[in-house]
């Protein structure tokens, strides 16, 4: 039962990705007058893209960045940069981002979930994130990888785990 409903939940949003990223708007008047209102609580630029799906309240709108929005143009949470694009969702969670340090939020409640505290974080897997406090970026043309001499992995509430 316990693997049909990890099935079940991944079913879930591999599908509210899909229409996320389908139900795709260009146009300034969508914002100020479908999704966000107040309208001065987000100003959307004429070759910005906003998100939106049917199945959820909230919106992913990219202003300078990836940003998880509310209904009523509120940013919750600002998302993880990855691959030219916002982070994927794992394990019912993405990377998000506040003042360079990382943490984890939930799309799907629109809440986040650990605080951006990191300066190096994977995304979960198997129910743990590696991540770092103390990391550097190495870059090397066009990737880079992040180097640390103190890894550990977290469980999806933040708390530090056996390896």
């Amino acid at each position: 039962m316990n693997t049909f409903i990890k099935i079940l939940q991944g079913c879930l949003l591999v599908s509210i990705s899909l229409l996320i990223s389908c139900q795709s708007k260009h146009s300034k008047d969508y914002i100020e007058n479908d999704v966000a209102s107040p309208a001065d609580s987000f100003e959307m630029k004429d070759d910005q893209n906003i998100q939106t799906d049917t199945v959820s309240k909230y919106s992913m709108v990219n202003d300078d960045g990836f940003f998880l929005m509310d209904n009523s143009g509120n940013k919750i949470y600002e998302i993880f940069p990855y691959d030219n694009g916002p982070d994927y969702v794992s394990e019912g969670l993405q990377r998000i981002i506040k003042d360079g340090k990382i943490g984890y939020g939930d799309p799907i409640l629109g809440k986040i979930i650990i605080q951006p505290i990191y300066s190096c974080a994977y995304p979960f897997e198997n129910g743990r994130a590696n991540v770092s406090i103390d990391c550097t970026t190495i870059t090397d043309g066009e990737h880079s990888i992040w180097e640390s001499k103190e890894w550990m992995y977290i469980d999806k509430n933040g708390n530090k785990v056996e390896d």
